[in-house]
């Protein structure tokens, strides 16, 4: 008996009615008949249309199913549906608020030099309460978040804006000038033209270990530039020009970095605040040797001009500032430029009498009378808690000690006293460093005569 027959009795004995197989023809009618019931799938093409691409399984089956796109949206756009508004409040909980409104990107403790220039900052007994609060790396971490907004063009742009504009960068270290100009030729124009609020410390070099004066310095600073993954601008060097002013490869190529730091600070439309710290200890003005009987025949303001611009170690770049100040009048009007006298971790109210410190809190005198002629403001910082607060109230450490100003060696060298509203006129007779060297040769000679006929 076969397998076939085994299932019909099977089949009988439970009541059943075995199902008999349907022949080819019927299987190929009914499958027609599905498939004409169907609807065409494509609302674009017809049968016709795609006769020619029968050959071709892909092409045909791509435009069979092809349908036209609705007119009507199905979702809610961020870019076009959203108000500004609320878009701004979902970016600022994308986490990229610094910490405390601040980003130090070049911190103390990142350069090497020698310990006596550290002690405006670092103290022995409290290095390790209070370590320095560098947050390159979280800016690091934020500026991936930024990279992410790249998606659109609207959105990135309206978090740049948003991320670079409310917060301060701080370049606290020696040579920030440097720095802040490799971070923004890293950044690139869009995003550093975006920049509201910075804070550098003054680009005034001396040839200490602190400040770059030598190809090994910039080596070394280059090396520190790359492992943050930052690029050096090249401002094209004038090898001519070096030999002609006789100074090293070293000095031209710092002058010649903050000579174009300047010319891009000057390209930033909405730059409203740039602090500029001066170290308390820092030799900015050198030795004041200026005769009083030199400085008698010029008013007040040209005295002050002459012994902060003329007896500056780089004078030249108090030039520059002022005409990033007079240029900013058309590019960026209320943007306010400050001087800031950045103080260490050390406490100098005892020691505020001592003619060591005197000499340096002097130079804070005379900037600040700098200040008031050239129209900038004047504040004054510490170190405290791994971070500083820039406060523009007067400072009492600054005062004169009224026990070295009895002395005529030293009363000559205060600044005068300068009234509001009193500023440089380009018109006045000027003072010259080659002038003020004259008036002492000659005053020697003088003396060197009186002492030979006596």
């Amino acid at each position: 008996m076969t397998r076939r027959h085994g299932r019909e009795l099977q089949a009988r004995k439970d009541g059943r009615q075995l199902s008999t197989p349907r022949s080819a023809q019927e299987s190929r009618r009914s499958k027609a008949n599905n498939v004409a019931s169907k609807p065409w799938p494509s609302t674009i093409y017809t049968k016709e249309d795609l006769k020619p691409y029968e050959k071709f399984r892909r092409l045909y089956g791509e435009r069979k199913y092809a349908r036209e796109f609705p007119k009507q949206k199905q979702t809610l756009s961020f870019t076009d549906d959203l108000p500004t508004e609320i878009r701004l409040m979902v970016y600022k909980h994308l986490g990229l608020q610094a910490p405390g409104g601040f980003f130090e990107l070049w911190g103390p403790g990142t350069w090497p030099c020698r310990a006596e220039f550290r002690d405006n900052i670092f103290n022995p007994t409290l290095d390790a309460a209070t370590p320095i609060r560098n947050t390159f790396r979280k800016y690091a971490a934020c500026r991936k978040v930024v990279s992410l907004m790249r998606l659109c063009k609207k959105v990135h742009g309206e978090v740049a804006e948003l991320f670079y504009g409310e917060q301060n960068f701080r370049f606290s270290n020696s040579n920030g000038f440097v720095m802040l100009g490799a971070w923004m030729h890293t950044i690139g124009a869009p995003h550093f033209q975006c920049l509201r609020h910075v804070t550098v410390q003054i680009p005034m070099r001396d040839t200490d270990d602190r400040c770059i004066s030598s190809l090994g310095g910039w080596k070394v600073f280059e090396q520190i530039v790359a492992k943050r993954g930052m690029r050096m601008p090249v401002y094209g060097l004038d090898h001519k020009k070096q030999q002609q002013q006789r100074v090293t490869y070293a000095q031209h190529r710092y002058d010649t970095t903050v000579t174009g730091v300047f010319q891009d600070l000057k390209s930033i439309p909405c730059l409203r605040k740039l602090e500029l710290l001066v170290p308390w200890n820092f030799p900015l003005l050198g030795n004041l040797v200026c005769e009083r009987g030199y400085l008698e025949q010029f008013d007040a303001v040209e005295r002050v001009r002459h012994v902060v611009e003329d007896h500056c170690l780089d004078g030249s770049y108090w030039g520059q500032l002022a005409a990033l100040k007079r240029d900013a009048v058309v590019s960026s009007p209320d943007l306010e430029i400050a001087l800031v006298v950045l103080h260490g971790l050390r406490c100098m109210d005892f020691e505020a009498d001592a003619y060591f410190v005197q000499s340096h809190l002097r130079t804070a005198r005379w900037l600040a009378a700098y200040a008031k002629i050239m129209g900038y403001g004047f504040g004054h910082a510490r170190w405290r808690d791994g971070t500083y607060q820039v406060v523009y109230d007067p400072d009492p450490l600054h005062a004169a000690s009224p026990q070295l100003s009895e002395a005529a060696s030293d009363g000559k060298l205060e600044p005068p006293e300068i009234q509001a509203g009193m500023h440089v006129q380009h018109d006045a007779p000027r003072c010259s460093e080659e002038g003020c060297v004259e008036f002492q040769v000659a005053l020697w000679r003088h003396w060197e005569m009186i002492g030979q006929t006596w």
